[in-house]
Parts: structure tokens; sequence; C-alpha cells
């Protein structure tokens, strides 16, 4: 997308004017001309469908200058970004959702529509996310739309009590006043529903989450992993106190699990990474003392971000960086038996991992992700038209998940 933006900067005149024609319905040039008469450069940037006769459609616009050498060109720092509900038969603009300044530094993506809201969010460079916005309207009233700015609950971590899921979670409202807006609240998630009931509340504990090193134990052995000093590595302490520091193979220790017989983690990438172990899980004997390293193409490059030991599995949350190619988030599986590996369309940041009763639960950058029987399901917690945070769901990935053997 980015590229796309950087050549539509130096478009010539009779290009850009063919190009407003051809690819911007007339009623929505016509919309924006009305909102402001300097805007001359339009283009359509997404569309969706909303049922047989209407369709949502977010494009831009922009007033056109000239330095008096070159062709006249958009003036990408005054682009306004438009919101409307068209005819999907006649093209005619029904209702203007609306139309806003946008930053040339941030790139639009219209995600679901309905009959009632609209989301849409804000992407940087690299696609790191900015923000999003819900609209909710009603096309059969002269009302203007309800526009909610906020950004998505992350759910950073996560404890089990009584059946129950407890995560804690951060999100926030208002545009430029973010940072004055933050909200952290407690999700309680009931794991005996489908969909799974939930109970906001909020976070008056002001506690941050641990960033304790993990610690084991077996027999009269405690594993102390050693993961934010370098060399990343397991410190052994015996029964009479006496302590011996075993490097872990050049690699960064990331995410942690112990499933009362190995010490299991996955790499946690850094820029310096050029040595470390790529596509791999590692395992730990505390009767040997020695490592294993079990290499795993479908990791790749990709950074381990939470883990759990699950039976004859290890479950594992992966991210990548975003100015990489080919390195989307995503949630593995591990078969220690087989050394088969299921790769999950789970495309947002995975922090935590449980498993209560038959049911995956992953907590991440945007919600919640339940895995039950192969099937994937994704809970967004959301604001509605009166700010409260509500879960909604989303459908499952198109994708299904990819198996590969050792």
């Amino acid at each position: 997308m980015g590229t796309v933006r950087v050549g539509s900067l130096v478009l010539f005149s009779v290009a850009v004017a063919c190009y407003a024609q051809q690819d911007t319905p007339v009623a929505i040039r016509q919309a924006f001309e009305a909102h402001d008469a300097s805007l001359q450069w339009f283009s359509v940037v997404a569309t969706r469908r909303v049922d047989a006769n209407s369709e949502v459609v977010l494009a831009e616009a922009a007033p056109m200058e000239s330095d008096g050498v070159r062709p006249p060109a958009p003036t990408m720092q005054r682009m306004q970004l438009g919101v409307f509900l068209e005819s999907s038969k006649t093209h005619q603009v029904e209702m203007v959702i609306d139309i806003s300044p946008w930053s040339a530094e941030e790139y639009p993506q219209l995600d679901e529509v309905d009959a009632h809201s609209i989301r849409l969010h804000s992407l940087g460079d690299y696609g790191d996310y900015v923000e999003s916005v819900r609209y909710f309207y009603d096309a059969s009233l002269r009302k203007p739309a309800t526009k909610i700015r906020y950004r998505v609950a992350g759910l950073e971590s996560a404890r089990i009590e009584n059946g129950k899921l407890i995560f804690t979670a951060e999100y926030g409202f208002g545009g430029e006043q973010f940072a004055l807006n933050k909200r952290r609240v407690t999700i309680t998630v009931s794991a005996a529903s489908a969909p799974p009931l939930f109970v906001v509340a909020e976070d008056r504990s002001h506690a941050s989450s641990s960033s304790a090193e993990p610690v084991f134990h077996a027999g009269d052995q405690t594993f102390s992993v050693e993961t934010k000093s370098q060399p990343s590595g397991i410190w052994i302490t015996d029964a009479s106190g006496n302590k011996r520091f075993f490097p872990a193979p050049a690699i960064h220790i990331g995410p942690v699990v112990f499933d009362s017989r190995t010490i299991w983690f996955a790499r946690r990438s850094l820029d310096s990474d050029a040595y470390s172990v790529a596509g791999a899980i590692v395992a730990f004997d505390p009767r040997s003392h020695k490592y294993r390293v079990h290499e795993l193409p479908e990791i790749g490059s990709l950074s381990g971000t939470a883990i759990l030991a699950d039976g004859d599995n290890i479950w594992l949350g992966l991210e990548g960086r975003p100015e990489a190619e080919g390195t989307n988030p995503a949630l593995l599986r591990y078969n220690k038996s087989t050394g088969a590996v299921q790769k999950y369309a789970v495309n947002d940041i995975v922090y935590t991992i449980n498993r209560v009763g038959e049911t995956i639960y992953c907590g991440t950058s945007d919600g919640l992700y339940t895995i039950r029987s192969g099937a994937i399901h994704q809970y967004r917690f959301e604001p509605d038209a009166s700010g409260k945070l509500t879960m909604v769901e989303r459908p499952a990935p198109l994708h299904p998940p990819t198996v590969s053997h050792k």
C-alpha cells in the first residue's frame, strides 16, 4: 500500500484527471467537492458490500498543486478521507458517513461492515497498528453517524480461576489524547459457554505484568532461566546451594514452559540476532543438563511470544519484524512425539495461551482467539455506540491450519 501511495504523488495532471474519472464514482466526487471545493484528486481505497443493494466505499481526496515546473500533483498533506454508503446498482451516495482530515503517513484499512456499523483501522509504516474508528449509522434517518476513535483491547496476561479465564487488557479512546485516556480492565471469560460469556471490570490493582525470571523445580534442583542478560541460559541450584550455569545454544531465550520433565523455550529475536538459532524450539533436559534444538522451518525468523505445554503438544505464539515480509503473526502446535507441526491462522500477536476443557484460548493484541476441534473463532472487545466495551465475534479465518511432518 505504501508503494501505491508514493506513486500517486508523481502522476501527471492528465493521468490524475483520468484516474479520478475512471475510478471514483461521480457521486462520491461531488460529495467531496460539496465538503471542500478545493479537492480535485480522488481515489477509491476499498469497497465492502453491506447487502444486495448497498456498499460502503472508502475514498481519499486532496487538492492539486504545482510548483510551476512540474505538472500538478495531489497535496497529500491536505488529504481528506471519506466514508460513504452508496447504492451498489446506481452508485449514488445514500449517506455520507464521514469526511475528515487524514494523515498521509497512515494507511486506512476498511474492515467489517453491516447495515448499522463500519470498522476502519489506521496502519502506519510496515503495517504497524495506529488506531481504529467505528461508525454507527442508520441510513433511514437524517442523522449524522456516531464516530468513536479507539485502540483495540489487547489481552496482555491471563490466569485461570475456578474454570474461568481472567485477562488483563488495555485499550484507549480519544484520538490524539490516547495517552491520557488509556484504560486497564480485567475481562473475565466463562469458558463453559460458546460463544464465551464475559464480564468487564476496571482494573484497580495498577499492577504491571510480572517481569520475574522463570523458576522451576525438579527433585532437589531449582532451575532459574536467565532471559534478560547475555548470554541467556539456565542456572541450576542443587540441594547444597551450589550453582552452575548452562548457556543456551547461541540463542536469546523467549517464552519458557516446564512440562514436569523438560524445559521448553522459543527464541526471542533481537536486532543483533545474527547468530541466533532460527526456526527452532529448544528443549533442556534437567537430568542430563543438555539442550536439544528442534529445528522447525515453519518458525523461520519468527520470534516466540507465548508458550503452553499441553500434554504431548507444545503451543507457541509467534511474531515477526514489521519490516520483514512473510513474517506475519501465527500460532503453532508442535507434537513432541511425532514432530508434526500445525500452523494456525491467528493473525494477531499472541500474548497468552491457556487450555480450559477442550478449548485453547489465546489472548492476543486484538482480543481473544479460541480453537476447538480445529475450528478457530476470534472475539474482539470494542466499544459500542455508547462507548461501553463489548465483545464482537469475527468470522473464522478463511485459511485452514497447515500441517507438516518432520
